[in-house]
């Protein structure tokens, strides 16, 4: 049996923005996260692959990177894309 619980307008005005804001925070993060840089030592994990298979990837030059002096950087929106883009299925835009 459901619980039924009544709300008046200003009420219900009042839970929609608060969970308009929460979107807004969640939406906020997600940006953020996106546009944050990994270092190279990172990058493996976060794709799950080994650190021979990330040094293939570079020398391929398959995801964009910055260097600076020996130290390197990525975009995690890149590594999302990368990770996208290697999608097997009714979405994939690539053909065997």
């Amino acid at each position: 049996m459901q619980n039924l619980i009544l709300l008046n307008q200003s009420e219900l005005r009042e839970v929609l923005q608060q969970e308009i804001q929460s979107l807004k925070q969640l939406i906020e993060k997600q940006n953020l996260q996106s546009n944050q840089w990994l270092s190279s030592e990172e990058v493996p994990n976060y794709l799950g692959v080994s650190r021979k298979t990330w040094q293939n990837y570079r020398d391929k030059k398959l995801l964009p990177f910055s260097q600076i002096g020996r130290k390197i950087w990525v975009l995690r929106s890149d590594l999302d894309a990368f990770i996208e883009k290697g999608l097997i299925g009714k979405h994939s835009q690539t053909s065997l």
